[in-house]
């Protein structure tokens, strides 16, 4: 298979023993060359792209559910995020082994790191809350019930230290929650 970076196109179809049997939930630049997918058919594939196609370098088969979010934590870890209630923490050189699981009680749909702080932030589903994580102890440093966002697939840092967590299916509305004070600060509704 090979990708033209111009026009953005796949110039013929992944062989289908490589490719996900699901639908891709999550795609993620973890360095140059190298990309991760995240499905619903429970896996995550590592693919390299240097010589302009993909060539799939491993299948981690960890999450016992949907993978919903992998991102980059820094130079030497990234993460993934599961319907079965976990966050994997990865390490970003070959092999990509596990190096710690992160347990939580409800659904994980999303993962984001906060800027200049050793802190992983989790939003969760059934029940609706947000989990803040130590990525030092890889303790949990708190939890924000009560997020009322339904499914929060969408979350980022503000410039002032808060987060924003929204859904993606109406009439959720939008949380703006505090990420030193661990409390939601705002609710912005439709």
């Amino acid at each position: 298979c090979s990708f033209d970076f111009s026009t953005k196109t796949f110039k013929q179809d992944i062989k289908k023993e490589n490719a996900h049997d699901h639908t891709i939930n999550t795609l993620h630049e973890l360095r140059n060359n190298l990309l991760i997918s995240g499905s619903n058919d429970k896996t995550i594939k590592l693919w390299d792209v240097s010589q302009n196609e993909l060539v799939l370098k491993k299948t981690i088969s960890e999450h016992s559910k949907e993978v919903w979010k992998v991102i980059s934590l820094d130079n030497s870890k990234w993460a993934s995020c599961s319907d079965d209630h976990l966050v994997i923490i990865w390490s970003s050189q070959e092999p990509f082994s596990k190096i710690q699981t992160l347990t939580n009680d409800s659904d994980v749909v999303s993962i984001i790191k906060l800027k200049n702080r050793d802190i992983l932030v989790a939003s969760c589903y059934n029940p609706p809350a947000v989990v803040f994580w130590n990525l030092k102890t890889y303790k949990k440093e708190q939890t924000v019930e009560d997020v009322r966002t339904g499914f929060s697939t969408h979350m980022i840092e503000l410039i002032n230290q808060h987060i924003a967590i929204s859904d993606n299916r109406a009439p959720h509305p939008i949380v703006i929650i505090d990420t030193f004070e661990y409390k939601i600060i705002k609710r912005i509704y439709d």
